[in-house]
């Protein structure tokens, strides 16, 4: 099968990645991208996905502040 994904330079430490794919590297600067996160309700998530959920949250909050919430000075 013939497939291509964009995946961070981080994805080159994991032993588990490496072993399955094919690396080609891009010159080209990757365009920003939106990022989605949806649950269809947060209170059935697994114990790992809310920690996962939380965790990719709180690491954007900073960076891009949710519609009409400014970011703080």
């Amino acid at each position: 099968m013939d497939t291509l994904i964009l995946l961070s330079s981080e994805s080159l430490g994991s032993k588990y990645i490496t072993e399955r794919m094919d690396f080609i590297e891009v010159a080209e600067p990757v365009p920003d991208r939106i990022v989605s996160l949806v649950t269809r309700d947060r209170h059935v998530l697994t114990w790992a996905a809310a920690r996962l959920h939380d965790a990719v949250l709180q690491a954007l909050a900073g960076q891009y502040p949710p519609p009409g919430n400014p970011a703080a000075p």
